[in-house]
């Protein structure tokens, strides 16, 4: 279950899979994307570490162009599993972090978003979901995924709360970088 607040010192992004093959059948793409380069950008300003997933990139492809320039000098954790949690290299780099906090943005929700979520909770991860960060093929599945995945004991929010929340206080150095990513959000 998860916590009820969470603190800036135990978070840690996930970015999953948002590649160059899924991107076009992805349901509100374009607005995803931007959501996810926002995401990005307001995650390096509150300096959380960042940890990105591609599934099976030979066949799939590279993540976004727009996605990797946002997160800058990365190297994605190639699966095959769709749970991220199956791969030994990205269990690694999450226990390298130190912490236990972990927020979810990228695709599918129903299916790499969704395992990876109940596997990371069993293994005693608070796990939040940004729901404006998070879709797939069709609406009605990225639904269905945040509906079991909130039964489930994890949080699902929106991109704005987060990043308030780990704000936490307007007197942060980090505020004005924050207010200014927030007021692009549409």
């Amino acid at each position: 279950m998860s916590s009820l607040i969470m603190k800036r010192d135990d978070a840690v992004v996930v970015e999953v899979d948002y590649q160059d093959g899924f991107v076009p059948v992805i349901y509100d793409h374009e607005k995803l994307e931007t959501r996810l380069v926002q995401a990005i950008r307001g995650f390096r300003i509150l300096d959380v570490p960042i940890i990105a997933t591609t599934q099976y990139a030979k066949g799939l492809g590279n993540t976004t162009a727009a996605v990797a320039e946002a997160l800058g000098d990365f190297v994605p954790i190639d699966k095959r599993t769709f749970s991220c949690t199956g791969c030994p290299e990205f269990m690694e780099a999450l226990e390298a972090t130190g912490r236990k906090s972990v927020i979810l943005i990228g695709i599918e929700t129903h299916i790499c978003v969704q395992q990876t979520a109940l596997y990371l909770m069993e293994k005693g991860y608070s796990v939040y979901l940004i729901a404006d960060c998070l879709s797939a093929r069709f609406r009605e599945n990225h639904e269905r995924g945040l509906a079991r995945l909130a039964n489930s004991g994890a949080t699902v929010t929106t991109l704005e709360s987060i990043l308030f929340e780990l704000l936490v206080d307007s007197r942060d150095p980090a505020f004005r970088g924050i207010s200014d990513l927030v007021k692009e959000i549409q």
